[in-house]
């Protein structure tokens, strides 16, 4: 588990740190409006993403790592698992392409380049070097492909004029990195695609479904704030908004590594006793980081944001506390509640959680405060904080923890 933490750790620190290296750069060639158009974009294509991928980064994480030494339960898993996921991804993406040319919308070249990006990750078998607890491979692939588009973004991206590089230079290294995956997973471990009896396909899409609509309510809660700032607000606002969000998720990225590693673990040894004391450790961890976070964000503003980005530092403070809360509800979530088998339990927080956030939103748009980003943002935590005492409640209640 240590060796599996280590790369895990590499690959989420590249994940986090490589688009704040790069942005000072990317904001001063292309200015906050025009970038605040890319961010708006690549949320629209992470919805089709989450959609395609149906809920397989967990299900399929689970049932690898209980099958990976029997080659027919194993190649029957992964060819399900990427024939549905590609039907999925083409359906939706022309559906995509119909509705960007039936309606009037703004840098439509950027939805239809980032379509790479969304058909790589669709493919990309993260979810197999999980369950076979390999995360070394996933991390070489993202570290050279990350590489790779930060030296080519750096050498064609110069001025506004070059915004669609941004889109093109981002799918082509992420389809790099899925195509070595997958030869990878083909010939090191010896995973043939086979004939999938329908059945079976049925079965996996059946099984993946409740957690398919967990993770659609997460990514609607999670990836809303973009999609509203920008149609009711501005492109800036999703700029600043973009900027602080991915200072705080660095700041709750130990415990998005914890999640990852532990989930096959505690998915094939049932070990929730080693989740109490994970859970604490985490919960005083993320007090520390949410105190140096809130210290430091002016002097990050400053340095990400080239003096362009100064508003962002509110919205750290306002999101900051997202720190603490996400400690817990990471780990209360695959770690515990599906790993212990209660889809359904996991299924009600986030729906839970989800018609929360829906009608704090009618509240704000009724009396008119949807223009208003402090009102969005406080949503935000307050769905949060109910998510994480809806699945406490759960986890009381079933005495997983006992």
């Amino acid at each position: 588990m240590v060796k599996n933490y280590f790369f895990v750790s590499i690959l989420n620190v590249l994940a986090l740190f490589l688009p704040l290296i790069t942005y000072p750069y990317i904001i001063s060639k292309l200015g906050d409006e025009l970038y605040g158009y890319i961010v708006f974009s690549f949320t629209v294509i992470t919805y089709i993403e989450m959609v395609a991928a149906w809920g397989f980064d967990i299900s399929a994480v689970k049932d690898v790592a209980q099958y990976q030494h029997v080659k027919h339960r194993l190649n029957e898993i992964v060819s399900s698992v990427l024939y549905i996921r590609f039907i999925f991804c083409m359906f939706l993406l022309l559906l995509l392409v119909g509705a960007l040319m039936l309606f009037d919308v703004k840098m439509k070249m950027l939805y239809i380049l980032f379509s790479g990006h969304c058909i790589a990750s669709v493919l990309f078998p993260g979810w197999f070097f999980q369950g076979i607890q390999e995360l070394k491979y996933v991390t070489y692939f993202q570290l050279i492909c990350k590489l790779v588009f930060v030296i080519l973004m750096v050498v064609f991206i110069h001025s506004k004029a070059d915004y669609l590089y941004y889109p093109i230079l981002f799918s082509l290294g992420s389809l790099f990195g899925t195509a070595y995956g997958l030869y990878v997973m083909f010939e090191k471990y010896k995973v043939r695609l086979i004939g999938v009896k329908m059945r079976n396909v049925v079965y996996r899409f059946k099984r993946s479904t409740s957690i398919f609509y967990s993770r659609i309510a997460d990514m609607i809660i999670e990836r809303s704030n973009a999609i509203l700032l920008g149609n009711f607000i501005g492109m800036q606002e999703v700029a600043y908004y973009d900027l602080a969000n991915k200072i705080v998720r660095l700041g709750s990225f130990p415990i998005m590594i914890l999640n990852q590693v532990l989930y096959p673990k505690v998915a094939s040894e049932r070990n929730f006793r080693l989740m109490r004391k994970v859970m604490a450790i985490s919960f005083w961890v993320a007090i520390l980081i949410w105190g140096l976070c809130v210290l430091l964000a002016p002097w990050g503003v400053e340095l990400l944001g080239k003096g362009l980005m100064e508003p962002s530092v509110e919205i750290v403070y306002i999101l900051s506390p997202l720190i603490v809360t996400n400690s817990i509800i990471y780990l209360q979530g695959s770690p515990i509640l599906v790993a212990a088998g209660y889809f359904k339990a996991f299924n009600i927080t986030m729906w839970c959680s989800l018609g929360g956030y829906v009608a704090c939103m009618l509240f704000v748009f009724i009396f008119n405060l949807h223009t208003n980003l402090l009102s969005i943002l406080i949503i935000q935590l307050i769905t949060n904080i109910s998510l994480l005492v809806a699945r406490a409640y759960y986890i009381r209640k079933f005495k997983i923890l006992r």
